[in-house]
């Protein structure tokens, strides 16, 4: 039997601090579109999990739904990609306070609305989705009973507090399994136990962003099930690298004392650049291509697909 893959990305901006940057074209638009070219080119499906707020307090949700509707509009003609919601909270229109980004600090019932609201926005598109992921992974005590009663059935969080999937530190695999809480079926995010480049034992998500394909590969193969994640904003836009890439020190030196200033400087004249072919953006391919060349044992799946 075929170990399955679930490729999802997270479609949205980044605000980190140092990593800031508002190249919406790019993080919703073009990004997106060359990602699903390049799993499309390697038959490989994937789930793009959509942030549906701008996640900035300065841009409002009407300025961001140009950019939602150029997305949604030009992935239909990609049979091997499922879109599914991604709630950040900040900015959303919706009949009470939005200014949390983080959907867990939302009470049950603004939760359930924000739901019931993505579904509706969905359905716009001729889109019906079951599946969902809140923006950074945080969420409340009565979130599998929210997600129920929004009639939502599936979930894929990452848990830091469980036993990590693959650990580099003490070099051992865990195996973990999509499995069900209150009708929702949870696909979790596959964790990784490192050494961070904080000197700290840390649980990250697996992803390109942060490990390389080497570092993972031959614990990839132990595993059954593997959920790997990758956020669009990483593929045309230079930001701080972490963890265990090559010249880390070099690479985190150059976008600071240039890349960044360089940024802001052309961002305050509405000019926003892109990088055509960054460290992630090449990791990310090694990652693709791995799959790819091992088809005889990874298949990619959509959420649906499980039984």
């Amino acid at each position: 039997m075929k170990k399955e893959v679930y490729l999802t990305f997270d479609i949205e901006i980044v605000t980190a601090k140092f990593s800031k940057n508002s190249n919406y074209l790019s993080a919703l638009f073009i990004a997106p579109l060359l990602i699903a070219k390049l799993l499309k080119d390697r038959n490989l499906k994937a789930t793009f999990f959509v942030s549906l707020s701008p996640k900035m307090h300065e841009y409002s949700f009407d300025f961001y739904e140009y950019y939602l509707d150029l997305l949604f509009t030009s992935l239909k003609g990609f049979e091997n990609i499922k879109i599914a919601p991604h709630i950040h909270g900040r900015n959303l229109p919706m009949d009470f306070s939005t200014k949390e980004d983080r959907f867990d600090k939302y009470n049950d019932e603004q939760q359930i609305a924000l739901l019931n609201w993505a579904k509706q926005y969905f359905k716009k598109y001729g889109i019906e989705t079951n599946t969902f992921r809140s923006g950074g992974y945080f969420h409340s005590e009565n979130y599998y009973k929210n997600l129920t009663e929004a009639n939502f059935s599936k979930s894929s969080l990452l848990f830091r507090q469980n036993i990590p999937n693959i650990d580099l530190v003490n070099k051992e695999v865990n195996i973990s399994n999509p499995y069900t809480v209150n009708s929702i079926t949870e696909y979790p995010v596959t964790s990784v136990k490192i050494k961070s480049i904080k000197r700290k034992i840390e649980i990250i998500n697996l992803s390109p962003e942060f490990l390389t394909l080497e570092s993972v590969k031959p614990y990839l193969e132990k595993l059954p099930y593997i959920n790997m994640v990758f956020h669009s904003f990483s593929l045309q836009t230079p930001k701080l690298i972490r963890e265990n890439h090559s010249n880390l020190i070099w690479e985190n030196l150059k976008y600071i004392l240039f890349e960044r200033t360089l940024n802001i400087i052309l961002n305050s004249l509405n000019i926003y650049p892109i990088y055509k072919n960054t460290i992630l953006k090449k990791e990310l391919v090694k990652y693709l291509n791995y799959f790819k060349e091992n088809n005889d044992i990874f298949e990619t799946k959509f959420f649906e697909e499980k039984n």
